[in-house]
C-alpha cells in the first residue's frame, strides 16, 4: 500500500510540475501586473506537493516546498516582488523537488543546504533580496515544519489504511493547516478531479487515465499483429465469395480504427519538450551576458513518444550551440546595425506526412572560411578538397566527429562533440537533418521526422528478385521509361547517370548495385556501375526489340529533405501498410535497412533506409534549402516554368509546389461542371489557366502536365494542367513589372521571355 500510494504522489507532484517552469518566467515577465490565477496556480502546485511529502515522511521535500510556498504567497500578497534573483531561487528549488521525485527512496540524504539558505535569505529578506522590510520583520525567520506524518502501515497490521491520493491530502491538510499561508487548502475532491482533468481548447474539461508505458507498448504490439492479420485476410479475401469480401471489408475498417486509435495513445504534443527550452534560453541567456528570445511555435503538433524523447538531446545542443556560438552580444549586434536582443526560433509543423522541426537565429552565421581553416587544421579534409567543396557542402563539415572552432572550451560548447552526435541521434528514428547559414543573417536548420515509428505506408517494390518494402513518406513519384526514351532521357554526368527531371539533373541509384557491394561506392565503383548499367540496358532493349515487344526502366523519385535521387528497381508489387519490427542484431550493421516486415501474403521484407542508400552510393546530403532569415539580397528565386497557354510562359514559386505528375484527359472524371483527376487517392479539380486569366488555349496533345500546390485547400483542392514544362530551379528576372495585356498579374523577363508571375492563392481565389 506504501509503494501504491507513494508512486501516485509522484506521479501527481510530476503532472504539478509538467508547466511550473513556464509559469515561474512568466510571474517574472508580469513583475508588478501579475496576474492572481497564474500566482494561485503555481502556489497550489507547491502546496499539494507539500502536503503529499509531509504525510509519507518525506521530510526534505516537505521542508523545500514549505519555503518555496511561503515565497509565492509573499509574491502573490504583493509584499514581494518576483524579479530574478527571486525566480532563480524558485527554479533552482524546482529542480531539486524533480532530483528528489525522481529518487524518491533516498530524498532525505540529499544536501540541500545551499537552496535551503537560498530561500531562507529571501524570506528573511536578507542583504541583496527585494524583501518588503515589515513583512520581513513581521514574518522574521521561516518555522520549522512541526506536522507529525502519520505512519501508513501495511493492510493487516496497523489500524489505518489509506486508499487514494485524495486520503493523501485530506490528511495532510488538517496536520498541517496551521502552517497554511493566507490560502484555505483545496478539497481533496477538486485535488482530484484537477488530477483526472485536462482543459480543452474549446473550454470544457475531458477525463483521463494514467496507463502504465508498458502497456501501451503491449496494444501497439497487438494491433501491430492485428495488422499484419488484416493484411492476409484482405488477400485471401480477393479469391473468395463476395459476403467473406465484405466481412473483410468491415475488419479492415475496424482494424484501420484500432490502430489509428492506439496510435494517438503514444502521440504527444511538441510542448512537452518544447516548452522547457524556454527557461534554457533564459538561464543561457543570463550566463552568457546575451540578450536572447525564444519564439515557439506549432507546440501543439503532436510526435509519437519515442521519437518525441529521443529528439529531446540534440534539440537542446542545437539550441545551445545558436546561444552560445550563434548570437552576438548586444553591443556587437548594434554595432552590425542589428537589434541588441537576439531571436531564437523553433517551429514545428507537418509537412507531407512528416513532422518539420526548423531551429533558426538572427546570429552572426557560419562562415565557410573559418570551417575550411578548422576542417584543414584537424586534417578532416585537405586544401585540394576543400578548393573543390562548395559553401554547402563545407557547411556540413559541421557534422563530421570531432569538428569545432571554438577556440575555447566552456561548459556552454565547444568540446568538439555534439553536431555528429545530433545527427545520428536524428538518424536513429528515422529522421534528417539539414542546415543552412548566411554570415552575418543567422542560421536555419531543418529536422525531418517520421510521425511513427511502428505502422507506416510503405511501397512495395522488387530488387534483385526480393521484396522490399520503402517508407511513403520518402517517395514523392515514380517514373517508368519505355525503349527510345531511356537513351534520350537517361544522361551521363561525370561518373554517375542522372535523368533530366523537368530540368533538373536527378542522380540514378542501381539498387541491384546496392545490394550486393556491401561497402560504399568508390569513385571507381561508380564509374564501373555507370558503364555497366548503360551496356545492360542496350542489351535488353535489343532483346526485347527483336521479340517485339518493349524494354522499361522503372525508378522512384527518392527525397530526404532536399535531397531527392532516383531509385532504379526493378518492378513495383504495390503499396501496403506495415508492421515496422526491429531488426535482428546480425543485420542491425547492414546500414541500408531501417528494419523489417511481414507482408499480407506471409513474405519478410526488408525496409529500405533511403538516405544511407544514399550514403553508400556516394551521394550526400549538400543541396541548398530555404534561408529563412535574410534572402531579401538573393537575386536568384527558385521558379517552376510551364506553358500557361498556346503562346504564353507562367511561373510558380518553386516551393509552393507540391507534385507534378504527367496526366492523360482520358483518365479524368466529370462531376456536375468541373473535372478532376484522382492522384494518390485524393480528387483534384482541374484549372486551365485560359479559364480564369485571358491567355490562349492549351493546345491538344496525349498527355499533359498536372501541378499542385502543397497546400490545396482542404475544401477544394486542385491543380494546373499544363502543356509543357520548361524548367524548375532558381531563376534571374531580368525586369519585373507591369502588364496591362494581363490586367494586374506581375509580368517578368526570363531568359528573354515575357513570363506571368502566379501565386496558387490567387488562382484558387479567383476559381470562387
Amino acid at each position: 500500500m506504501e509503494d501504491e500510494l507513494l508512486n501516485e504522489f509522484i506521479a501527481e507532484s510530476r503532472e504539478h510540475l509538467s508547466s511550473i517552469e513556464d509559469e515561474l518566467l512568466e510571474i517574472e515577465r508580469q513583475s508588478e501586473n501579475l496576474e492572481t490565477d497564474l500566482i494561485n496556480k503555481v502556489f497550489r502546485a507547491i502546496h499539494t506537493i507539500k502536503g503529499g511529502s509531509g504525510f509519507l515522511d518525506l521530510t526534505n521535500l516537505s521542508g523545500l516546498s514549505h519555503k518555496m510556498e511561503t515565497i509565492l504567497s509573499r509574491i502573490r500578497e504583493k509584499t514581494l516582488m518576483p524579479e530574478s534573483l527571486v525566480v532563480d531561487a524558485l527554479l533552482e528549488g524546482v529542480d531539486r523537488i524533480k532530483a528528489m521525485l525522481d529518487d524518491v527512496h533516498h530524498s532525505n540524504d540529499l544536501d540541500t543546504r545551499s537552496i535551503f539558505e537560498k530561500l531562507e535569505n529571501i524570506i528573511s529578506g536578507k542583504p541583496g533580496m527585494s524583501s518588503d522590510p515589515v513583512m520581513a520583520a513581521k514574518s522574521g525567520p521561516a518555522r520549522k515544519n512541526v506536522a507529525q506524518s502519520p505512519v501508513v502501515s501495511p493492510p493487516g497490521k496497523g489500524t489505518r489504511s489509506v486508499k487514494s491520493a485524495a486520503d493523501i491530502t485530506a490528511a495532510s491538510v488538517s496536520a498541517q493547516s496551521a502552517e497554511t499561508v493566507n490560502a484555505p487548502a483545496p478539497h481533496a475532491e477538486e485535488e482530484v478531479k484537477i488530477s483526472e482533468t485536462v482543459p480543452h481548447a474549446a473550454g470544457q474539461n475531458t477525463e483521463y487515465i494514467r496507463i502504465k508505458v508498458d502497456i501501451l507498448d503491449r496494444l501497439m504490439n497487438l494491433a501491430g499483429e492485428l495488422v499484419l492479420i488484416r493484411n492476409r485476410q484482405l488477400l485471401l479475401a480477393s479469391r473468395h465469395s463476395k459476403v467473406l469480401k465484405q466481412i473483410t471489408q468491415r475488419l479492415n475498417l475496424v482494424t484501420t480504427d484500432i490502430q489509428e486509435t492506439v496510435l494517438h495513445t503514444r502521440m504527444q504534443p511538441m510542448e512537452n519538450i518544447l516548452n522547457k527550452y524556454t527557461r534554457l534560453v533564459r538561464d543561457l541567456s543570463r550566463k552568457l551576458g546575451k540578450n536572447i528570445t525564444l519564439e515557439l511555435e506549432g507546440t501543439d503538433v503532436e510526435l509519437d513518444k519515442t521519437i518525441l524523447e529521443s529528439i529531446t538531446d540534440p534539440l537542446t545542443h542545437i539550441i545551445r550551440n545558436s546561444c552560445d556560438h550563434g548570437i552576438e552580444d548586444p553591443a556587437t549586434r548594434i554595432k552590425n546595425g542589428k537589434s541588441g536582443s537576439g531571436v531564437v526560433k523553433i517551429k514545428a509543423a507537418h509537412e507531407g506526412g512528416q513532422i518539420v522541426i526548423d531551429i533558426s537565429d538572427d546570429g552572426r552565421g557560419i562562415d565557410p572560411d573559418v570551417l575550411r581553416k578548422a576542417a584543414q587544421e584537424k586534417k578532416l579534409r585537405t586544401e585540394n578538397e576543400l578548393a573543390l567543396m562548395s559553401d554547402k557542402e563545407v557547411l556540413l563539415l559541421i557534422f563530421a566527429p570531432g569538428f569545432s572552432t571554438a577556440k575555447t572550451v566552456s561548459d556552454v560548447s565547444g568540446r568538439g562533440v555534439g553536431m555528429d552526435v545530433v545527427r545520428s541521434g536524428i538518424e536513429k528514428v528515422g529522421g534528417v537533418i539539414d542546415l543552412n547559414s548566411k554570415k552575418g543573417a543567422g542560421t536555419y536548420l531543418s529536422i525531418r521526422l517520421p510521425l511513427t515509428l511502428t505502422i507506416i505506408q510503405a511501397l512495395i517494390i522488387t530488387g534483385s528478385g526480393s521484396l522490399f518494402a520503402v517508407p511513403q513518406h520518402n517517395l514523392e513519384e515514380l517514373i517508368s521509361l519505355y525503349d527510345d526514351e531511356i537513351f534520350s532521357r537517361i544522361e551521363t554526368a561525370g561518373n554517375r547517370s542522372v535523368y533530366r527531371l523537368r530540368g533538373c539533373l536527378l542522380p540514378l541509384i542501381e539498387l541491384s548495385e546496392v545490394l550486393k557491394r556491401k561497402h560504399p561506392f568508390t569513385m571507381h565503383d561508380m564509374y564501373e556501375i555507370t558503364e555497366q548499367a548503360a551496356c545492360r540496358r542496350k542489351e535488353e532493349y535489343e532483346k526485347a526489340k527483336a521479340c517485339e515487344s518493349s524494354y522499361r526502366v522503372t525508378f522512384a523519385v527518392v527525397k530526404i529533405g532536399t535531397l531527392r535521387y532516383g531509385l532504379v528497381i526493378e518492378d513495383i508489387k504495390g503499396a501496403e501498410e506495415i508492421v515496422v519490427c526491429p531488426l535482428h542484431h546480425l543485420l542491425s550493421p547492414i546500414p541500408i535497412y531501417t528494419g523489417g516486415t511481414v507482408l499480407g501474403d506471409g513474405t519478410v521484407s526488408m525496409i529500405l533506409d533511403p538516405l544511407n542508400i544514399a550514403r553508400h552510393a556516394g551521394i550526400e546530403l549538400a543541396e541548398s534549402i530555404p534561408f529563412a532569415q535574410d534572402a531579401g539580397d538573393q537575386s536568384d528565386t527558385a521558379l517552376i516554368l510551364f506553358a500557361g497557354g498556346a503562346n504564353e510562359q507562367c511561373a510558380l514559386p518553386l516551393d509552393r509546389v507540391g507534385k507534378v505528375r504527367k496526366v492523360k484527359m482520358t483518365e479524368s472524371q466529370i462531376v456536375g461542371r468541373n473535372t478532376f483527376f484522382v492522384i494518390d487517392g485524393q480528387p483534384y479539380r482541374i484549372v486551365m489557366l485560359s479559364e480564369v486569366y485571358p491567355l490562349s488555349p492549351l493546345p491538344d496533345q496525349n498527355e499533359y502536365y498536372f501541378i499542385i500546390p502543397k497546400s490545396a485547400a482542404k475544401s477544394s483542392p486542385f491543380g494546373i494542367i499544363t502543356s509543357q514544362i520548361f524548367d524548375s530551379g532558381a531563376c534571374n528576372p531580368e525586369q519585373p513589372g507591369q502588364d496591362t495585356r494581363y490586367g494586374n498579374l506581375q509580368t517578368m523577363l526570363i531568359n528573354g521571355k515575357i513570363t506571368l508571375a502566379l501565386q496558387f492563392e490567387e488562382i484558387h481565389a479567383a476559381l470562387g
